[in-house]
C-alpha cells in the first residue's frame, strides 16, 4: 500500500482512535501499540505486536502466528514440544506440525483435486516462507505463491490500542492458472483448555451440531445455546456447526480456568454462502495424548470460485475475554459472556471492511 493508505487502514482497524498530530508525529493512541522485530524460539525474523494488555507474535519463516497472550501471561497458542530452533517446512510428503495458527486454502475433500495428494496441506500457506512488512499498529504477512492454487495469501494483523483484541484482515489474490475453489480456513492450535465452546448451529436430524469425529460422552456436552468439548487422552474428537440464519453464531472459543480468560475468535456469516467441510463455518478438533493434548479452533470462510485477477476476503477478530468464577464453572454462563463479546466483534467487522466475504477485483492502488 501507499504510505497514506497504510495509515488510514490502521486508523480504521484501531476503531478510529488513532491519529497523526499536526507536527506529523504519532498520536498517543498510536504509541500504545508497539511493533518490533524479535527472535522467537530461534526464528530471528519474527515480529511482535503489543499494547499494554497483550502480545501477538508472527513468524514469517513458517507463515504462522505462534503466540497470543495477555501481558505477562502464558501463551494461549500451542507450540509443538520439538520446536526448539529455527526450523523450516520443506516441501515433501512429511508435514511438520509447528503448532500456532495458519490458513488452509480449500475444503479437505478437494485437496487431491488441486494438490494431487490427500495430505499434507499447502506448503505455501502452512509452513512456507512468508514476507512481513510493518503497518500502523500491526504487520502484513504475505505468503509465497502456491503453485497448485496460483494464489498468494495476505494476512494483516492490526491490534487495538487499548484492548486484548486483534483484527485479522486476510485475503487471497489469484495470480495465475485455472479457476479454483477456495476458502479462508483458519486453523488455530491452542494449548489444552478446560474446554472449547461453539454456538449451536442449524438443526438437522434433531441435532444442532455435526459430528465430524468420535465424541466421548464425558468430554462432549451441550448447554442451552452452546456445546463444549475437551480433550480425551485416548481419542481424537471433532465437531462442527452449520450456519443458522436465525441465530447469532459465527465464533469458536477456548476457556482457561487458571487465568480466568476465554480466547474468542469471531467472523461474520454470509447468508446463502456455501461453506466447506459438510457446510460448517466453525469447528473444534481435540487431540489425544499421541498427537498432543491441544485443541484446534477453526473458522471456515465461504467457498468461492476464484479466477485470475480476483481477490477473496474473509476477516476475523481475536479477543482475550476475562470471565468471572461463575462463568468459569458453567459453560452455559461462559457462552452468554462470549455472545456479548462476539457481538462487539461483529460490529467491528461490519464497520471496518465492507468488502469482506465476497470475490472482487483487487484495488491496484492498495498494493
Amino acid at each position: 500500500m501507499k504510505r497514506m493508505q497504510v495509515l488510514m487502514l490502521g486508523l480504521v482497524l484501531a476503531g478510529g482512535c488513532a491519529g497523526i498530530d499536526r507536527d506529523g508525529s504519532a498520536s498517543e493512541q498510536e504509541r500504545l501499540v508497539k511493533v518490533e522485530k524479535i527472535c522467537f524460539l530461534g526464528w530471528t525474523n519474527s515480529w511482535k505486536i503489543s499494547n499494554r494488555e497483550c502480545d501477538l507474535i508472527v513468524v514469517p519463516a513458517i507463515n504462522h502466528v505462534m503466540s497470543f497472550a495477555l501481558k505477562g501471561g502464558s501463551n494461549l497458542l500451542w507450540v509443538a514440544p520439538d520446536v526448539k530452533g529455527p526450523m523450516i517446512q520443506e516441501p515433501g510428503e512429511k508435514w511438520r506440525n509447528f503448532g500456532g495458527d495458519k490458513v488452509w486454502p480449500t475444503d479437505e475433500a478437494l485437496w487431491r483435486r488441486y494438490m494431487g495428494r490427500r495430505w499434507p496441506p499447502s506448503y505455501a500457506f502452512d509452513g512456507g516462507q512468508a514476507f512481513v512488512e510493518p503497518l500502523l499498529n500491526g504487520v502484513r504477512m504475505t505468503s509465497s505463491e502456491d503453485p497448485d492454487f496460483g494464489a498468494v495469501c495476505v494476512r494483516e494483523f492490526v491490534m487495538d490500542p487499548e484492548q486484548p483484541l486483534v483484527h485479522i484482515r486476510q485475503y487471497y489474490d489469484k495470480k495465475q492458472g485455472a479457476a479454483v475453489d477456495m476458502t479462508l480456513w483458519t486453523v488455530t492450535q491452542v494449548r489444552q483448555p478446560a474446554f472449547c465452546l461453539l454456538p449451536l448451529g442449524r438443526e438437522e436430524n434433531g441435532q444442532r451440531y455435526r459430528k465430524l469425529g468420535g465424541l466421548q460422552g464425558d468430554a462432549f456436552s451441550t448447554h442451552g445455546s452452546v456445546l463444549s468439548l475437551k480433550n480425551d487422552p485416548g481419542v481424537c474428537q471433532k465437531v462442527g456447526v452449520a450456519p443458522d440464519p436465525s441465530y447469532p453464531a459465527g465464533w469458536v472459543a477456548a476457556l482457561y480456568k487458571k487465568e480466568k480468560v476465554v480466547f474468542l475468535q469471531s467472523h461474520q456469516l454470509e447468508v446463502g454462502a456455501i461453506y466447506p467441510d459438510q457446510g460448517c463455518d466453525a469447528e473444534i478438533f481435540a487431540g489425544n495424548n499421541l498427537l498432543g493434548l491441544y485443541c484446534e479452533m477453526e473458522l471456515l470462510g465461504p467457498m468461492v470460485t476464484l479466477s485470475v485477477g480476483q481477490r477473496h476476503c474473509h476477516d476475523i477478530v481475536w479477543q482475550i475475554v476475562r470471565v468471572n468464577s461463575e462463568e468459569v464453572r458453567d459453560p452455559g454462563q461462559t457462552g452468554k459472556r462470549i455472545f456479548q463479546a462476539h457481538e462487539m466483534a461483529l460490529k467491528r467487522l461490519s464497520v471496518v471492511d465492507s468488502r469482506a466475504f465476497h470475490v472482487s477485483k483487487p484495488d491496484k492502488s492498495n498494493r
